[in-house]
């Protein structure tokens, strides 16, 4: 969000893995005009549509589950925790509602 913010237009993201981890890895260009977005959108990014080739794309899309599956976790944590303590979780219920239904999605993409 702090990118959006301060003018700065999301051109390309991808989605990488090293040691077991999966990463957002983002390139940016300043255009000087704020952006606003889902905070969802900001934290998972969005579902990748093109690559170099077939092969890429899937791996791409893979990632990108592998890491939304990963945002999602954290979020369930969150707001078991703050349910114990007796804490507002709107924003994490909102998060996990948004990626869920954005999950069911994915089987009806065509690659």
């Amino acid at each position: 969000s702090y990118l959006a913010s301060e003018g700065c237009e999301i051109k390309e993201e991808r989605y990488c893995k090293a040691h077991g981890r999966v990463y957002r890895c983002i390139c940016a260009e300043y255009t000087g005009k704020s952006y606003s977005f889902e905070k969802y959108y900001y934290e998972v990014g969005r579902m990748p549509k093109k690559a170099e080739n077939p092969d890429e794309l899937k791996k791409q899309i893979s990632l990108f589950s592998e890491y939304r599956d990963k945002c999602i976790n954290r979020h369930k944590k969150s707001m078991t925790g703050k349910k114990n303590a007796g804490l507002s979780f709107e924003e994490d219920e909102k998060f996990i509602k948004i990626a869920e239904k954005e999950k069911q999605g994915d089987g009806k993409r065509t690659l």
